[in-house]
């Protein structure tokens, strides 16, 4: 049976999985396409003289834009493409979690899984089993588009081994915000759509960080959001997968998930 579940979401999600990784993997191929045009046609030197100004500088440092990353083919990916990844791969991740059991709930469909002879902890295995099948792709297969699209249009030489690296933060980050949405869509009632709620918290995350980054005063808040533990500054000496960063990563996901179970094993479905 929990084949069968397994099988139904899967094929329910990649629907809009296949939909989203590929308009990710169109936005890495445009980016990098307009890295080189940049470069050709000397925009890089104007956007460095933009960063002198008190002002404009600060906002585009909160972006993470630094000389350098305008410059290197791998800082310049960071820079564009993996936001790119990153906040379209976390809004992917939480909206196709919060809608495996809350969908069943709302279109009244959990009253003919639920009569099946098939323990709840098999039906959230076969869900959750799907839901990172697509995840996966979704990931693995922008990591190989970014791959070869710097492999066309690197000016230089990049380490490989950084681009990895943030490949892995990216995906942890897409694990975390899943597990966020699940354990959210099961705390509310009456199976609602919250999907205006789930992107909101996907992209107040998101701009968290950037204030912080923006604001030395509000560096602190950065720490409330899951952005700011994927380290995005591949240029940086020594940069690699830090302990404390995917510890957090790890065990948030692990715990939210955790929970989830809980909630559900115990929840009463609205049928």
């Amino acid at each position: 049976m929990i084949s069968n579940i397994y099988k139904f979401e899967l094929k329910r999600i990649s629907r809009s999985s296949v939909l989203w990784t590929f308009f990710i993997c169109l936005l890495i191929v445009i980016n990098m396409i307009f890295y080189r045009e940049m470069l050709k046609s000397g925009i890089v030197e104007q956007m460095l003289d933009f960063m002198d100004s008190p002002f404009i500088g600060d906002m585009m440092r909160g972006f993470g834009v630094k000389p350098e990353s305008l410059t290197d083919a791998l800082g310049f990916y960071a820079l564009r493409n993996t936001m790119i990844t990153m906040i379209m791969g976390s809004l992917f991740a939480v909206i196709a979690s919060s809608s495996l059991i809350s969908k069943e709930e709302y279109e009244k469909t959990a009253e003919f899984l639920f009569s099946r002879p098939v323990k709840r902890i098999s039906i959230l295995n076969g869900k959750l089993l799907a839901f990172h099948t697509n995840l996966l792709f979704l990931n693995l297969t922008s990591s190989v588009i970014g791959f070869i699209s710097l492999e066309i249009f690197k000016n230089a030489g990049y380490n490989l081994y950084s681009y990895f690296v943030l490949c892995i933060y990216t995906y942890l980050l897409t694990l975390i915000f899943g597990s966020i949405g699940l354990l959210l869509s099961l705390l509310v009632k009456r199976g609602r759509v919250f999907i205006g709620a789930v992107i909101g918290i996907v992209l107040g995350m998101y701009f968290i960080e950037v204030i912080s980054n923006i604001t030395p005063s509000a560096e602190f808040i950065g720490y409330l959001s899951p952005f700011k533990y994927a380290d995005k500054d591949v240029l940086k000496e020594g940069y690699n997968l830090e302990f404390w960063k995917t510890f957090f990563f790890i065990f948030g996901t692990v715990l939210f998930t955790f929970i989830s179970y809980k909630i559900f094993l115990r929840k009463d479905i609205i049928l």
